[in-house]
């Protein structure tokens, strides 16, 4: 039997940010080593301008300007954008997937929020990113000469004076498509807190099996460029599906609540 969590064990890395690392006023840049091999990724500032109006952006390697997101972008070292504004950052919710089929940005710098000088503040565009939220940043970045992918666990403060950045995931299988949060549990069964569908995802041969199901869901399962390959549903209790149609491999099986109000994503091995 080969589980979801033992796959995430062998593939995916998962480093706390200890202290974690707190962007405001007083600290107002924070260089992000992704896979902690020495280089700096990207780096995360705060920024004032116009006497009152304050901004917090996340800096890679994209050298334009006011250009527009692509598809698996040529740059190394980008973020998943905001829909398809290369101006802002995407706010990801837990299972969501960083892919080659994943937009990202172009610019040199892109925000994760700005807001203005009222008293409280408030932003100053559509921004995902709202005042006491936590979320996660889709990354791709390069080790050596190839591309991997990862997320980045970040908070905004109530009163959005500061970024706090909580924990890191990469995927160490280069082109390897990677669900944000994945690799930050430590067993296979997951339960309903945080938004989480209550049951156990794993796989066996090209059957994936669900077990103790809390509720009736609907699944997809996508392929490592994330691309989905299957969608269909499973019942309260003890289901499995069979996959024998998709080649071997490494997929993401997603479970979404029928109300769409919990998910989670397990990563799979399927051998026939």
């Amino acid at each position: 039997m080969f589980s979801a969590n033992n796959a995430e064990a062998q593939t995916i890395v998962v480093r706390d940010i200890n202290p974690d690392a707190v962007v405001d006023i007083s600290a107002p840049s924070y260089d992000l080593d992704v896979d902690n091999n020495g280089t700096v990724d990207f780096t995360i500032r705060r920024a004032t301008y116009a006497t009152d109006q304050v901004l917090f952006y996340f800096i890679g390697t994209g050298s334009g300007y006011d250009a527009q997101p692509s598809v698996g972008s040529s740059n190394t070292h980008t973020f998943v954008s905001q829909n398809g504004d290369d101006w802002y950052v995407a706010k990801l919710n837990a299972g969501d997937i960083t892919s080659i089929s994943s937009e990202y940005n172009d610019n040199s710098y892109t925000r994760l929020f700005e807001v203005n000088g009222d008293v409280p503040p408030t932003l100053t565009d559509d921004y995902q990113w709202t005042a006491g939220s936590t979320g996660y940043v889709g990354v791709q970045f390069t080790i050596g000469t190839e591309m991997h992918f990862g997320w980045v666990e970040v908070s905004v403060a109530n009163d959005y004076n500061s970024v706090t950045i909580k924990k890191v995931g990469y995927e160490t299988v280069a082109d390897q498509a990677i669900a944000a949060g994945d690799g930050s549990t430590t067993t296979g069964t997951t339960s309903n807190a945080n938004g989480k569908v209550s049951g156990n995802i794993y796989a066996a041969g090209n059957t994936v099996y669900f077990n103790d199901m809390a509720e009736d869901c609907i699944v997809t399962v996508l392929n490592a460029t994330g691309n989905e390959v299957y969608k269909g549903s499973v019942k309260t209790g003890n289901n499995e599906i069979n996959l024998s149609n998709l080649t071997n491999g490494v997929y993401i099986v997603r479970a979404t609540s029928l109300s769409g109000d919990k998910r989670s994503s397990e990563k799979v091995f399927l051998q026939k």
